[in-house]
């Protein structure tokens, strides 16, 4: 389900007016941060106001929020910059190292990527039609003719 998760973040398939916080403050995502396909948190550089202040860091995903305990997040300082927890239940409080709390955020997985999930999976390029450009054939613009344009066009 955590698979699900990043999806849902990374896309953006919630809906963006009634994001809360396990204790009642209100989220407004701006940037949902870039993927890291490395170690450390799951997304970096994101942006989100939460009760009106703005934020910007990191943010980690997980399906139950003690998964950060379990995977010692708790310990280690690369999860210090973490600005948002997202799960899918919040079974616990998660805390920075100096013992800060994370404010914490659950997400549901909307029915419809839970139906297609294997294809949305498989999929996911950041160009639609990467798939087709390996089948096109090759072109070279002819800059005499065909990028000429007159004066006052754009």
């Amino acid at each position: 389900m955590e698979r699900l998760l990043h999806y849902v973040w990374k896309y953006r398939l919630y809906p963006t007016t009634s994001l809360l916080t396990t204790d009642g403050r209100t989220v407004s995502v701006i940037d949902p941060g870039t993927p890291n396909t490395d170690a450390g948190p799951d997304f970096f550089n994101a942006k989100m106001k939460i009760d009106g202040t703005l934020w910007a860091g990191c943010v980690e995903i997980h399906d139950k929020a003690s998964d950060w305990l379990l995977h010692r997040h708790d310990k280690d300082k690369a999860y210090d910059a973490v600005v948002l927890h997202i799960v899918e239940v919040s079974d616990c409080i998660v805390y920075r190292m100096n013992g800060e709390v994370i404010p914490q955020m659950e997400l549901t997985v909307p029915e419809s990527v839970v139906r297609n999930i294997d294809w949305l999976l498989h999929h996911d390029n950041s160009l639609p039609c990467a798939g087709y450009i390996p089948q096109m054939e090759p072109f070279t613009p002819d800059r005499t003719d065909a990028w000429r344009r007159t004066p006052g066009q754009f």
